[in-house]
């Protein structure tokens, strides 16, 4: 009997040091009635640079996640931490991403501790271009950028297998 669940050929690996991490649930692949829920194999450690990455792959991809207060406090007092986070983003990482759990409005509207919205907002403009490589994405919640963060790494996958010749079929998860 084939399994209800799709299981990725890849495991995310996301840092120990994440306060409330991503469980990465409530995804699903395919369409129509052929849509099966995602079943993530995730294993925890401290990586050197972001706080999610594909195991094996840990220089090559990685995402570092803000919620919208931390993006104000790093944009504020941790400024010095954050900056040399970005760098090492950009220095170490092959396709880098910074991830933030809210999105351009809610900036704009920020009323919060930390820095003032107009700072946050200059720091990612000038930061894009002092550190390129580093991919900002603002997204609506943490629901949607769990999920987007998933297909990220679902695309990085599916690229390199295919330039490596490797088979992109997944497995299916066998249920008891």
């Amino acid at each position: 009997m084939p399994s209800p669940f799709y299981r990725p050929p890849f495991s995310i690996v996301r840092d120990t040091r994440e306060n409330t991490p991503w469980p990465f649930t409530g995804l699903f692949h395919g369409s129509g009635k052929q849509l099966q829920p995602i079943l993530v194999e995730l294993s925890d450690k401290t990586l050197a640079t972001g706080d999610y990455s594909l195991v094996g792959h840990e220089l090559d991809i990685s995402i570092e996640r803000k919620s919208l207060p931390d993006l104000f406090n790093c944009c504020g007092g941790d400024r010095k931490r954050f900056e040399e986070q970005v760098r090492r983003l950009n220095e170490t990482i092959a396709i880098p991403y910074l991830i933030v759990e809210g999105d351009w409005m809610m900036i704009e509207r920020w009323r919060g501790p930390g820095a003032h919205p107009s700072s946050v907002i200059g720091t990612r403009i000038s930061w894009e271009q002092k550190y390129p490589k580093v991919k900002w994405m603002f997204l609506p919640s943490a629901a949607v950028a769990q999920r987007v963060a998933f297909r990220i790494f679902e695309r990085f996958y599916s690229l390199r297998g295919m330039q490596s010749g490797q088979a992109e079929q997944s497995e299916q998860v066998a249920t008891d």
